[in-house]
């Protein structure tokens, strides 16, 4: 797998098919949630957190899973750990101003032996998302969003994709691994593989209906399958991808899930 400075692929799938649901294990804990920081950084999460939502009345903080870790054991099983982390906290940590995440990981790697331990990691979510008739889907972020704004991204963060799509329509997702994103300081996220039964003309169909979450994007593109195999090559394509999306590529051409 070639190497791409702004993500780092952590996890692979030890199969071309990725792995089940039933190959999941979670341990969810708030042994696993961010360590607390001192009474004048957390106030400064605040400040931050207010900041950001005067600028963009759009955000809200709701609950994120936090990861913790992730392994594959001797039986196949991917072990995950997570904790309860929020996006307040994201905006005030792995995002916050100026050297503050560079300061938070060097202060958990000094003090935790864990340069995470203060950060957020909120763990994101997407999905290489196949057509019936071999195109892949790529989303054009909307400049509303505060991470990635105006790149292309995969659908990702529901289960309905971001596309308006029904999940009758969606075959079972697939996890092809975890990477992290060193633009936010290495938050990580789980890239899967959904095949779709909707051609894409008519998934673009019902992207163009709208959602509750329309605004998170502001076009659709598809490209084929082949192209997606070795997009890392596609100069005018691959630096318009956000972070995540590279991941998500990157997992695909190196496992070639069908």
């Amino acid at each position: 797998m070639e190497e791409e400075s702004e993500v780092t692929v952590i996890l692979v799938a030890p199969s071309p098919r990725g792995l089940p649901q039933e190959s999941v294990r979670v341990d969810l804990s708030t042994r696993y949630n961010r360590r607390a920081l001192s009474d004048s950084d957390e106030r400064d999460i605040e400040v931050v957190w207010q900041d950001r939502s005067r600028g963009n009345p759009r955000i809200f903080d709701a609950p994120k899973f936090r990861l913790s870790g992730a392994r594959l054991d001797s039986a196949g099983l991917l072990r995950i750990r997570l904790g309860l982390t929020g996006y307040r906290d994201y905006l005030g940590t792995n995002l916050a101003p100026g050297h503050k995440p560079a300061h938070l990981r060097t202060w958990g790697l000094t003090t935790c032996d864990d340069p995470h331990a203060y950060l957020a990691d909120p763990l994101g979510v997407g999905a290489v998302l196949c057509a019936r008739d071999d195109r892949l889907v790529l989303l054009r972020r909307s400049h509303s969003v505060a991470e990635a704004p105006g790149l292309l991204d995969v659908p990702g963060g529901h289960p309905e994709p971001l596309v308006n799509l029904p999940i009758h329509c969606l075959n079972t997702p697939c996890l092809m691994g975890i990477v992290r994103n060193w633009t936010s300081m290495g938050r990580p996220s789980a890239e899967f593989f959904v095949r779709c039964d909707l051609s894409s003309e008519e998934i673009l169909q019902r992207y163009q209906q709208g959602g509750v979450e329309a605004h998170e994007s502001t076009d659709i593109m598809f490209i084929d399958r082949e192209l997606g195999l070795t997009l890392q090559n596609d100069r005018e394509i691959w630096q318009q991808l956000c972070p995540s999306a590279k991941g998500a590529m990157l997992l695909f051409a190196e496992l070639q899930p069908k």
